[in-house]
């Protein structure tokens, strides 16, 4: 299914592209890289190279399924499709942007953190919205459990229509 397609539901939702910037910090959001991972662009510095400017942010809490070859099957690259939609509408929604608790994530090259939405004036953990709507299961660094071995309702998780803003 090509990438239009697969938005083709929460079109509505699709405003104009508008920059959006991390209070505090300055960093321009970039993109989505999936249900619990966002990049970023840091301002331009003298102790930066370009190629070390793009960060990726992953947020505190919580874990969401695997896309592309990370997924162990076909369940979950369809709920990783979904999650990193619900993540772009929301993201569409958003008139501002804070990450709080920033630390390097063990895996190092990537940040974690807690990644706050404001939404018509209201902020929202973004890692709670994602577990209120069965997008994502709560995750501290722990054994994960395969996203194939669960019974889920693919048609009934990460669905924008119940977002109440």
């Amino acid at each position: 299914m090509s990438k239009k397609g697969k938005h083709k539901k929460y079109r509505q939702y699709y405003r104009k592209k508008k920059t959006l910037y991390v209070e505090g910090l300055g960093w321009k959001f970039v993109k989505v890289i999936d249900g619990d991972t966002l990049k970023f662009r840091i301002p331009e510095t003298q102790y930066l190279t370009d190629k070390l400017r793009t960060i990726s942010v992953r947020l505190e809490g919580v874990d969401t399924p695997e896309k592309g070859f990370r997924a162990e099957c076909a369940q979950e690259e369809k709920l990783s499709d979904k999650a990193t939609a619900f993540v772009e509408v929301l993201i569409e929604l958003t008139e501002k942007i804070e990450l709080r608790d920033l630390s390097w994530d063990k895996y190092g090259g990537r940040v974690d953190a807690h990644v706050i939405l404001t939404i018509k004036g209201e902020e929202y953990n973004l890692s709670e919205l994602l577990m209120d709507n069965k997008c994502g299961v709560e995750y501290y660094g722990n054994q994960k459990d395969s996203w194939c071995a669960r019974c889920i309702d693919v048609d009934n998780i990460c669905n924008i229509d119940n977002l109440r803003f």
